[in-house]
């Protein structure tokens, strides 16, 4: 009976680990905008108790943030071979203090084991879709060691930043070499890394981190601030491929539009007809299930020439801009094809029409159309075709400033329109 008692007396005080009391929060996470996210090395190297100690750090992190759908939301995942994240623990799932904390558990994020592969990881958070604009994003790794691939993991902090991401890295255990780890931390390393000798120092870890996240401001990132009134038309052939809607999902992210002066026009065979005239402001433009390059459908010119006559019935104080997506079908057809391409895009020009070419799978130049379009004043960008569009951050920039310098375009004088 004794043993019973004890076990039931053990019992009980296992269950009381489970009901967090809320401490006060510190004044500078009070009413905290920003998204953040836990990434927790799960592989082998780490040994069960120690992985339930990263567990309890998150608990303690987040018993310190200001969580709610308008202020601070935690993600978290877990990361060995690959990364997991239960939809309870991501940034749109529990929305306050207790059920976060109540659920960071091994039920929800169970031990994996396996390699350590944090480029996996970091690449997984960085292309979530649930992140909010403006406001301080930032992750939070955490590691015993050495990455399965030391480059790859440099490369995705290094591209997490450039996407507008605070990245924190407490290093533990007796791995000396602090060259991964200050690859992966934004600078200045003293103010984001940590390196700790046992898994016992995250208690003291979670007290600092919130105090050094909080007063951060959002990073600035590329954006297109709206000034005019202007209609965008998109267009491209029925081989498009998911790149392109890559391409306007990321312009449409970095888009403001505070007046409700844009308009958007999709001249895309597989681009829902429910998305026309929709503001490019807008966070669900084109995002999914949509087919593959071998779709059949209308010729890019002919659908370049009716974003031309759609321009051309604009009023003259809209600044009329056509987004033409070049792909495959330019290349591998005729020269003559490409000609008529450039044909309808030459005509827009000369109708005073903006216009910017976008390339996601090869070089316009060889099809002579830059050569037809010499002397006109239009812009160009082209994606490595072998890369991923979300790894190409300056081909991204560049095809959003292009479109917001046409669409802010001031004109000395109204081009007149045809009747």
């Amino acid at each position: 009976m004794a043993s019973l008692t004890l076990f039931a007396v053990v019992v009980l005080l296992g269950s009381v680990h489970c009901q967090f009391e809320p401490v006060e929060i510190p004044a500078v996470c009070e009413e905290k905008e920003m998204d953040i996210y836990f990434l927790l090395d799960s592989s082998t190297s780490i040994y069960i108790n120690d992985y339930r100690k990263e567990l309890d750090f998150v608990r303690d992190v987040v018993n310190n943030l200001d969580i709610s759908t308008a202020y601070t939301r935690v993600g978290v995942i877990t990361f060995s071979d690959n990364p997991t994240t239960p939809s309870v623990l991501s940034l749109t799932g529990f929305q306050n203090r207790g059920d976060i904390r109540n659920n960071v558990n091994e039920n929800n994020l169970p031990y994996l084991t396996g390699l350590t592969y944090t480029d996996r990881a970091i690449r997984y958070v960085r292309q979530l879709p649930t992140f909010r604009r403006n406001i301080v994003k930032a992750m939070v790794v955490i590691t015993d060691g050495e990455s399965r691939d030391q480059g790859a993991t440099a490369r995705e902090a290094e591209l997490a930043r450039e996407a507008g991401f605070y990245m924190f890295v407490v290093g533990v255990g007796q791995y000396r070499d602090e060259q991964e780890w200050r690859a992966i931390a934004t600078n200045p390393d003293e103010r984001f890394m940590w390196n700790i000798t046992s898994f016992q120092q995250l208690t003291n870890v979670a007290y600092s981190l919130p105090t050094r996240a909080c007063p951060l401001p959002p990073l600035v990132q590329r954006a297109c601030d709206v000034t005019r009134r202007a209609e965008v038309s998109f267009v491209a052939g029925a081989a498009a491929s998911r790149r392109v809607f890559e391409v306007i999902e990321d312009m449409a992210q970095n888009t403001v539009d505070r007046g409700n002066r844009l308009a958007a026009n999709f001249f895309i065979p597989s681009c829902p007809s429910n998305l026309l005239g929709v503001s490019l402001d807008d966070h669900t433009l084109c995002s999914s299930g949509f087919p593959s390059r071998n779709t059949a459908g209308v010729r890019l010119f002919e659908l370049i020439q009716q974003a031309k006559i759609r321009a051309a019935e604009g009023d003259s104080f809209t600044t009329q801009v056509i987004v033409a997506f070049l792909d495959y079908d330019v290349n591998d057809r005729s020269r003559r094809y490409g000609l008529e391409v450039a044909n309808e895009l030459k005509e827009a020009l000369d109708d005073g029409t903006k216009v910017v070419l976008v390339t996601t799978d090869f070089n316009p130049y060889e099809n002579n159309i830059a050569t037809v379009l010499s002397g006109r004043d239009f812009r160009s960008v082209a994606f490595s075709s072998g890369t991923p569009i979300s790894d190409q951050q300056d081909q991204l920039k560049e095809a959003l400033d292009f479109t917001c310098e046409a669409i802010n375009y001031f004109p000395s004088f109204n081009p007149a329109r045809p009747n």
